[in-house]
């Protein structure tokens, strides 16, 4: 399973997320002149769990260090799509924190919020301020359908 396809997928059925930023969800990178907000979602890490067994006594077990940026024109949007990526707008959650589960690219053991969201205001090219947000998640799947 290629973890980040899967994330993408999974970030695609939250409404709470797409009714901020619509299909502008990618990975690795966006444009300079994207529209904004926009979620890239980046692979930083990915290993095997050797010898560990899963919760269904597999030992295929993966791990990836995941970071979700969002890229937004303030500080209040860019926490609003943070939010709706953490919990989908609802109480308890429905987003990628604490998510176990499937979705068409593979299944998920578990994804949870790995550190909290860290903030920077870069400037863009025309001297308008693009923020950024930046959480990591880490997820553990099964490599059955490690797609590389």
């Amino acid at each position: 399973m290629r973890i980040e396809t899967a994330i993408i997928q999974k970030l695609e059925t939250l409404g709470a997320l797409t009714a901020l930023v619509g299909s502008r969800i990618s990975v690795d990178d966006i444009e300079q002149d994207d529209e904004l907000p926009a979620v890239v979602v980046i692979v930083a890490d990915e290993t095997p769990q050797d010898g560990e067994l899963d919760l269904d006594g597999q030992n295929d077990l993966w791990q990836a260090d995941v970071d979700i940026e969002v890229y937004a024109r303030s500080r209040t949007e860019a926490r609003a799509v943070e939010a709706a990526i953490r919990d989908n707008g609802t109480d308890p959650g429905t987003g990628l924190n604490g998510f176990s589960g499937s979705v068409s690219e593979g299944s998920f053991k578990a994804a949870h919020i790995g550190s909290e969201a860290s903030m920077e205001a870069p400037q863009n090219e025309e001297g308008s301020p693009k923020y950024l947000q930046t959480s990591t998640y880490l997820c553990q799947y099964n490599q059955t359908n490690h797609g590389y």
